[in-house]
């Protein structure tokens, strides 16, 4: 089971994708306060750390102890209230960001075709977000 956490000082955007992140994957939240990345990575071999950067850009990054499997930035965040069945899992248009979250969280992941590279999941309280993702970092 995976952890996911955010940046040390984290806004409340940052926070609520979070939570809604790990409610869709079945994985931990954790409020990270003080803690650093070494104490996380002992305890959680698979790891989120959603933060913002400048311009409110997110920050999606998902470890495997030292190595960096996903580090993108989303420069749109799209959400609201969904009117559909909730869906425990990730929707995403990449097909190496599938595979990534499925072996680190052994959630549900759907692949589907879009000229635009996106993730999107169901969060609490019938939310969604979708992150439109323009920047791979690594």
């Amino acid at each position: 089971m995976a952890l996911v956490t955010t940046s040390r000082k984290s806004t409340p955007l940052v926070r609520k994708i979070a939570k809604d992140l790990a409610f869709a994957t079945g994985s931990t939240y954790l409020s990270r306060g003080k803690a650093g990345i070494r104490d996380i990575a002992h305890n959680h071999p698979y790891f989120f750390v959603i933060s913002e950067l400048r311009n409110s850009r997110i920050r999606i990054q998902l470890f495997f102890t030292d190595t960096t499997l996903i580090d993108v930035v989303a420069t749109d965040v799209q959400g609201g209230m969904r009117d559909w069945p909730l869906f425990r899992g990730v929707r995403t248009s990449n097909e190496s960001y599938a595979k990534s979250i499925k072996k680190a969280c052994a959630c549900e992941t759907i692949f589907f075709e879009s000229e635009l590279d996106a993730i999107s999941y169901d969060g609490q309280q019938k939310r969604y977000h979708t992150l439109i993702v323009e920047q791979t970092k690594m």
